[in-house]
């Protein structure tokens, strides 16, 4: 009993942490059968959108690298995480 109760009062250490975490478990879901898939289609947009960054990066390249370095930077991470992430060209 007298345990018990030291280690209910003990402050926790970055290393006993680690003990105290729990494994995350995922159970798949079957795909449910009667289910129709839709036909997916691209959207040109997308796209389109895509290669107006692309030719702006190369023109911004053009015109003075070492003045629009950050530029390009942004576009580019912008077109690395955003198109990336959250767009979809099937809509």
């Amino acid at each position: 009993m007298e345990r018990k109760r030291r280690s209910a009062n003990r402050t926790l250490r970055p290393r006993d942490i680690r003990v105290l975490m729990a494994k995350v478990f995922t159970i798949p879901v079957p795909p449910s059968i009667g289910r129709r898939r839709r036909e997916r289609t691209s959207d040109p947009r997308y796209v389109d959108g895509q290669r107006l960054l692309v030719e702006a990066m190369k023109y911004l390249a053009q015109a003075d690298p070492v003045a629009n370095r950050s530029a390009i930077e942004l576009i580019s991470e912008h077109v690395r995480t955003r198109f990336r992430m959250s767009d979809s060209p099937l809509s």
